[in-house]
C-alpha cells in the first residue's frame, strides 16, 4: 500500500497513531505512537532524548514505551490516528 508522506505526518502531528510497519529484521510491529507536542513530556521535547528525522526514517515517541523510536517510511504498512 502506498502513503503519502505529508498526510501519514500530519496524522502523527495531531495526536496518538496506531502505525503498522516492518522492522529491519523482517518482521512486523504495531506500535502507538505520536509527534505531537501536547502528548510528549518535557524531556522528549527539550531534553537530549530529542530525536529528528533522519532522510526515510521517521522519528516517533512510542507512547507504551515512552522513548523515541523510528520507522523506515517505505516500510509503513498502515497508520490509523487514535481517537
Amino acid at each position: 500500500m502506498s502513503f503519502d508522506p505529508s498526510a501519514a505526518l500530519a496524522i502523527l502531528a495531531n495526536g496518538p497513531a496506531l502505525v503498522t510497519f516492518t522492522k529491519k529484521d523482517g518482521t512486523e510491529r504495531t506500535m502507538r505512537c505520536t509527534r505531537s507536542p501536547d502528548l510528549l513530556p518535557a524531556d522528549a521535547i527539550t531534553g537530549n532524548d530529542r530525536r529528528k528525522d533522519q532522510g526515510n526514517l521517521i522519528a516517533v515517541y512510542d507512547l507504551d514505551d515512552r522513548k523515541w523510536k523510528g520507522f523506515f517510511f517505505h516500510n509503513l504498512i498502515a497508520i490509523q490516528p487514535i481517537a
